[in-house]
């Protein structure tokens, strides 16, 4: 690290994570860039994380550690890394995940060469299993309604990112951030999806950087973790410990936090104007984050089943392929769409389903996709290749540590299919 200040600060919030904040901590000292400090913040844990943090500190001095005198919720201690950071670039590193080893290098050469008005650059997403296995490339890509200075390179403005699913969060907020950019944010607050909104908030001031390289590995936890459990009083103070209940209304309550992020920013007053326009063009998008976030909660439980060797329900699933034809058709054409879909074999029907799970970027589906493709059951032996060939290049990319030879022959079949 350079004398005096660090060029990167990376802020690690932490509470009782002695299972994974080994390998988290270990992926940031192997970064090939190494003008950087770690804050580690201790939420006043009950584990091993303490022992951890401070041998990380004795060890390597850009590795500083704080430990809070009481909770201060999980909002609370993700802005203490950034209030204790210096560099001028930062970025959250959540204590559960790791990053490749060219990370910062790669997102710190990009904004050598980019715009002032780049203020964020984040780099594509894996997914790891929650043992820290590698899971699988994240397979949604962002729409092709963002543009950038290269092909490779996307884009991103406060409308595009109106546009974009809430999936997407977690790969941005943990991206690499100006820092003189965050100080004029009001940071995570504490509530539910708060990322979405600071999101928002950043995009207020300048352009966002999606870079090609796949670098961050987030780990994904079964739907049974303690997390997961929380009732929503429980989840409001895990944000913030003085909260006494949750968000009656979250998508609305959403809406009026990107309004007042506009109003407060320090942005000219006409381009506050046209970011509420921006805003007020897309209520349905906003307004539906509720619903999403509860799909989402249905699709991972529907996946989690197919992956328990679960058989499909035909009927289910032509339920779902019906709703997500519906949302995208016009009003007259929905009796045409509802009887195209009543009238689809079983086999069209698994295949959309396995194609929508794939979409989704949860690891588990790529797996249940190759087990079905070897699958007695020729429907789903026909809806798994039919899905392999519409999204070859994702299965062109797997890794086939630990495939059989039966296994790889099919998934070979299945691509020649797609060419």
């Amino acid at each position: 690290m350079s004398e005096g200040r660090p060029k990167v600060s990376i802020g690690v919030p932490v509470y009782n994570g002695e299972a994974t904040l080994p390998d988290a901590l270990a992926s940031l000292a192997a970064q090939t860039f190494e003008d950087f400090e770690v804050v580690m913040c201790d939420n006043d844990s009950s584990d091993g994380t303490e022992a951890i943090c401070r041998a990380w500190s004795e060890r390597d001095p850009r590795f500083r550690y704080c430990r809070n005198a009481e909770n201060l919720g999980a909002a609370g201690n993700f802005n203490r890394t950034f209030e204790l950071s210096r560099g001028e670039y930062f970025k959250w590193h959540a204590a559960d995940d790791t990053l490749e080893p060219d990370y910062l290098r790669v997102c710190v050469e990009a904004f050598r060469g980019a715009p002032d008005s780049v203020i964020l650059c984040f780099p594509r997403r894996r997914f790891l299993r929650p043992d820290g296995s590698f899971a699988g490339d994240c397979s949604f890509e962002l729409p092709r309604l963002v543009d950038g200075p290269t092909p490779e390179i996307r884009t991103i403005r406060y409308a595009e990112l109106l546009r974009l699913g809430d999936q997407h969060a977690p790969a941005i907020v943990f991206g690499l951030i100006r820092s003189e950019v965050l100080r004029r944010t009001g940071l995570i607050r504490p509530f539910k999806a708060a990322d979405v909104v600071l999101n928002a908030e950043l995009a207020l001031y300048g352009e966002l950087w999606q870079l090609p390289e796949p670098l961050y590995n987030q780990r994904m936890h079964p739907p049974n973790s303690a997390r997961a459990r929380m009732s929503e009083e429980e989840e409001a103070r895990w944000y913030d410990p003085a909260a006494s209940t949750g968000t009656a209304n979250l998508a609305w309550h959403l809406f009026r936090e990107h309004a007042r992020c506009i109003r407060q920013s320090e942005i000219p007053l006409r381009q506050k104007a046209a970011r509420l326009r921006d805003l007020a063009s897309f209520p349905p998008a906003r307004a539906q984050i509720a619903f999403n976030l509860a799909l989402g909660e249905a699709e991972y439980r529907l996946i989690q089943s197919l992956s328990d060797r679960s058989q499909p329900k035909i009927k289910t699933l032509k339920a779902w392929m019906l709703y997500q034809r519906l949302r995208r058709a016009a009003l007259p054409r929905w009796k045409g769409v509802a009887d195209q879909v009543t009238g689809a074999d079983e086999e069209a029907v698994l295949q959309h389903f396995l194609t929508l799970c794939v979409d989704t970027g949860h690891p588990l589906a790529v797996s249940v996709v190759l087990r079905w493709l070897e699958d007695h059951d020729s429907r789903k032996a026909h809806a798994a290749a039919g899905t392999i060939a519409e999204r070859s290049e994702l299965f062109r990319s797997l890794a086939r540590d630990g495939f059989g030879s039966e296994l790889q022959a099919s998934l070979d079949e299945a691509l020649a299919g797609s060419s």
